[in-house]
């Protein structure tokens, strides 16, 4: 549970009530005659760090989560129900982070483009699998020797280059042209920035609660946030590619 401390289940007991604050939410949207956080409250993350390694003791070898109050979650998962489906067909087919899909065809892609690079002694390990990967080099060598197996074509996505809190940095100036872009419906951009936009986040030890306005990022906690990261970074894939 996010900062409210309620987990969904509370919301179980109420489903009529609620099924009205997210109606309220979707009819604010279309009409903007308010803010959205009038009906689900102000946007108040709990910030979670999680160790990426054992005994990590700087935000480089952490991973944060901002996870919204469980109102804000539920409207988060209802605008996805109804743009995810129509959405994720049409992103660049290299994308492998959205629902169903496989990294396997881009990670072959890119152990042959590494392997086919030109180097001073063909004998020895290639220089670009430690200049480009760094730490995750050894894994990618062992995936690169077996990429020719089937069984790597259906394995699940994954990131084995890590972007560096991608999902924090992310320029919310850069969602909105996004979200333009692709053309969608002014309730529904207006739904998922008042999702992403004007958020704060607090701790979760200490007498005292300290708020920190957000400036940029998409918070890694709300059912929106993947999505609102592959749509981000889908231009960027598609140049690539």
């Amino acid at each position: 549970a996010g900062v409210d401390g309620q987990p969904y289940e509370v919301f179980r007991h109420g489903l009529v009530f609620t099924s009205h604050l997210i109606g309220q939410c979707l009819w604010v949207a279309h009409n903007r005659a308010l803010p959205i956080s009038v009906v689900i409250g102000e946007s108040i993350d709990l910030s979670v760090w999680i160790l990426k390694k054992e005994g990590e003791e700087y935000p480089s070898g952490q991973r944060p989560l901002q996870l919204p109050t469980t109102l804000r979650r539920t409207f988060g998962a209802t605008i996805m129900e109804v743009v995810g489906p129509r959405i994720e067909p049409f992103l660049s087919r290299h994308q492998a982070a959205i629902k169903g899909d496989a990294c396997g065809p881009n990670i072959q892609s890119a152990c042959r483009h590494l392997e086919s690079q030109p180097q001073q002694d063909p004998g020895a390990p290639h220089e670009l699998w430690n200049d480009i990967l760094g730490e995750a080099a050894p894994a990618c060598e062992k995936l690169g020797e077996s990429y020719t197996d089937l069984e790597i074509a259906l394995c699940p996505a994954a990131v084995l280059a890590d972007q560096s809190k991608a999902f924090e940095r992310l320029s919310l100036r850069w969602l909105r042209s996004i979200l333009k872009r692709w053309g969608m419906p002014a309730w529904i951009q207006t739904a998922l920035i008042a999702l992403t936009a004007n958020r704060t986040v607090t701790g979760a030890s200490g007498a005292v609660q300290v708020r920190r306005i957000l400036r940029c990022g998409l918070g890694m906690g709300g059912p929106q946030s993947p999505f609102l990261w592959n749509l981000s970074y889908d231009p960027i894939v598609e140049a690539l590619s």
